[in-house]
């Protein structure tokens, strides 16, 4: 209510304070609302995960706050379209390469991005079968 999550939004994107994303991570975790004010912002976010300068610390954050967008209004066709998601998503998902908490947000984020209109494209992407191997590699318990 009175555009204080637009200008927090809006300040998390200047600054790429993963403070500030933390918060809105946590924010849109939970609220339908709040994920839903959050929708013209997600190719944003993108740019922002597909940076180069952007820290572990702040792709961990940007990861978790697309993983929790799981409404209709996000067209994630579009999107894993328009930003070659799937190839970068790809690349997160090398146990070793990546932190593990990057490497979980991205399998998180994957599920999010999986949909009727998308499976198909993630499927042939090799991500289904990246995600199997990943399984494979749990330790036994």
């Amino acid at each position: 209510e009175g555009g204080g999550l637009a200008s927090s939004v809006r300040a998390a994107l200047q600054n790429a304070e993963p403070l500030l994303f933390k918060a809105l991570r946590n924010l849109c975790q939970h609220e339908v609302q709040v994920k839903v004010q959050l929708v013209p912002h997600v190719a944003r976010l993108v740019h922002v995960l597909k940076d180069p300068q952007t820290t572990s610390d702040l792709m961990v954050e940007v990861l978790g706050s697309l993983g929790n967008m799981n409404v209709t209004q996000v067209d994630y066709g579009k999107l894993v379209q328009e930003h070659r998601l799937l190839p970068f998503i790809s690349s997160l998902l090398q146990p070793g390469v990546v932190e593990d908490d990057i490497l979980l947000e991205a399998v998180i984020f994957v599920g999010t991005l999986c949909t009727a209109g998308t499976a198909e494209a993630v499927a042939d992407a090799g991500t289904v079968a990246t995600l199997r191997r990943l399984h494979h590699l749990q330790p036994q318990q």
